[in-house]
């Protein structure tokens, strides 16, 4: 019992961290961001705490709040891949910066070669930007690493759709409903 937890162990950040996804999970937004930002509190150098926190104040709208946390992640523990990501979003979506999201996911797909994710998110980048044969070579290593997985599938439909070719959508659409 979370209550129980929090009573004996106020100071342990952890046990607010995952009392903050029961709040979440119960609708409780409030409370939710109220404990993971006591999380936050009681152990800011915690990657995945920030991480979850950076989280909750972009869903609560406040961008540069959380691009601010997702920095400072960085600061701390470079190596923390998965901060890269939403950095990249922001920046190109928020701040219209695709060249910094560029940077940014370039950065995410040298410290991990292999999420499948990272080639993803960077190939519809390419997309927006007008340059469907980068993002081809990026979502075929996509494809390469997770044939498995429906998003980088879903992702070159984008890219045949961008492209309009009709060849590919068919073959494309084939492999998903297969």
């Amino acid at each position: 019992d979370f209550l129980k937890a929090q009573e004996l162990y106020p100071g342990n950040a952890t046990v607010y961290h995952w009392f903050s996804f029961l709040r979440n999970n119960q609708g409780r937004s409030d409370e939710y961001y109220a404990l993971l930002e006591k999380a936050h509190q009681l152990d800011p150098m915690s990657a995945v705490i920030r991480m979850n926190y950076a989280g909750a104040l972009r869903e609560f709208g406040r961008l540069e709040e959380a691009l601010e946390q997702y920095e400072i992640i960085l600061e701390i523990h470079p190596e923390f891949v998965r901060a890269y990501v939403p950095i990249a979003n922001i920046q190109w979506k928020l701040l219209n910066r695709p060249d910094l999201a560029a940077q940014t996911y370039a950065k995410a797909i040298n410290l991990d070669t292999e999420q499948h994710y990272w080639y993803s998110y960077f190939a519809v980048l390419y997309l927006d930007l007008g340059e469907p044969e980068r993002a081809s070579l990026l979502l075929d290593r996509a494809n390469e690493l997770a044939p498995e997985h429906l998003k980088p599938i879903f992702e070159t439909l984008l890219l045949h759709l961008y492209q309009q070719q009709a060849e590919g959508i068919a073959e494309d659409a084939s492999a998903v409903l297969a």
